[in-house]
């Protein structure tokens, strides 16, 4: 409970510096990211990804988004996936950035809900599926996504689809989000 505290007070005073992080408040949350602490080793992953309070360097950024990736940190995953889709700090690895936009989806990070909802609607990444493409973007939307809600690309890939289709895929989200993510 005491790290959890710490933690939380370390993270509300970077968040209260805009991410400009002091050498106190960067060597603490090292220290707990060192621990095992998923949302601290995102945080230095963000710290590291957008040079804040640290020199820029992408291979640290996806070595602590990936520490905390792989206990589950959807916001990890869904940063990670971008790192391996854009070969930043780590070799471009389409399969893997597909895999952690996945995971992160299915952890209920929307923002990475309406990434997977593109990706099938492009064929990047995954194989083309119009109707998974629909099915995602619906999730995203209903959790607030913003780009999800102002974005055309559900109307672009609606327009693919058939009335039918379009109301499974509603109803396969629904379920989805019903079942916190273990039924998509």
């Amino acid at each position: 409970m005491k790290t959890f505290a710490l933690l939380f007070a370390l993270l509300a005073s970077f968040i209260a510096t805009n991410g400009e992080a002091t050498a106190a408040t960067l060597a603490e949350t090292t220290q707990l990211a060192e621990q095992g602490a998923a949302e601290a080793q995102a945080t230095l992953g963000e710290a590291y990804r957008k040079g804040r309070g640290v020199k820029r360097d992408y291979g640290a950024a996806a070595k602590w988004y990936e520490r905390a990736a792989t206990q589950g940190h959807a916001r990890a995953q869904y940063r990670l996936a971008a790192l391996y889709r854009k070969g930043r700090g780590v070799a471009k690895d389409q399969a893997q950035a597909a895999k952690w936009y996945k995971r992160a989806a299915l952890g209920g990070y929307a923002k990475a809900q309406f990434a997977l909802g593109a990706l099938y609607g492009g064929g990047r990444l995954v194989v083309q599926d119009n109707a998974k493409a629909y099915m995602w973007m619906h999730i995203a939307q209903t959790n607030g996504d913003t780009r999800a809600i102002t974005s055309t690309a559900k109307n672009f890939i609606a327009a693919r689809l058939s009335a039918r289709a379009i109301a499974a895929a509603e109803k396969q989200a629904q379920s989805c989000i019903a079942s916190d993510y273990k039924d998509c």
